[in-house]
């Protein structure tokens, strides 16, 4: 799906701004952006995708950003930059941009529908505490994927001291529930 921009969206903030507003209305949607070339979607759940494109991808790198983690996709397990096949940054704010050429984005494409059931089987299966909220660990699983190569570190990465240091908001918790409760209805509502 591409971006609609509306007539009023001529600069490129209130571009950025638009982007921002219609990928968190339409969870797990990929949307092609032609002015950059590039996949971009959004997610509740960073983790679990993270989790499933190390378990689809044979060849993977992992590196800190400094608001995300940055993955990288090779061809074969030297893990060259020359032969990267995607590169997929993660970022805190559940953004996920997907980067590469466009015979490998169209791949992608194909793929993001199978990559996508997957992720919210494992939503499915994440625990749900007493207070109805999603449990989320403070640091995500290993990959169970044994094709997971390196996660190269390269140094510790901090996150803003802001972001650190600000509790997650009851607003935050109920939001990711209610957006559960929607999925879950819109599958037995389909069926």
């Amino acid at each position: 799906m591409e971006f609609d921009y509306p007539d009023n969206c001529t600069s490129a903030n209130t571009r950025k701004q638009h982007r921002k507003r219609t990928l968190r209305n339409n969870i797990h949607e990929l949307y092609v952006d032609t002015s950059q070339q590039n996949l971009t979607f959004y997610t509740p759940v960073i983790a679990e995708w993270i989790s499933t494109f190390c378990d689809e991808y044979k060849y993977v790198s992992k590196k800190p950003l400094d608001n995300g983690k940055r993955l990288t996709i090779c061809n074969d397990q030297s893990l060259d930059a020359k032969k990267t096949t995607l590169t997929i940054s993660c970022y805190n704010t559940g953004i996920v941009l997907v980067q590469s050429y466009e015979e490998s984005l169209n791949i992608f494409q194909g793929k993001f529908p199978q990559l996508k059931a997957r992720v919210e089987h494992k939503e499915d299966q994440t625990p749900v505490n007493s207070s109805g909220s999603v449990e989320s660990p403070e640091t995500s699983p290993p990959s169970t994927s044994d094709h997971q190569l390196t996660e190269e570190q390269q140094g510790p990465t901090e996150k803003r001291a802001e972001e650190r240091d600000q509790p997650q908001t009851a607003a935050e918790e109920n939001n990711l529930s209610i957006t559960k409760l929607t999925t879950k209805f819109s599958e037995l509502k389909s069926k």
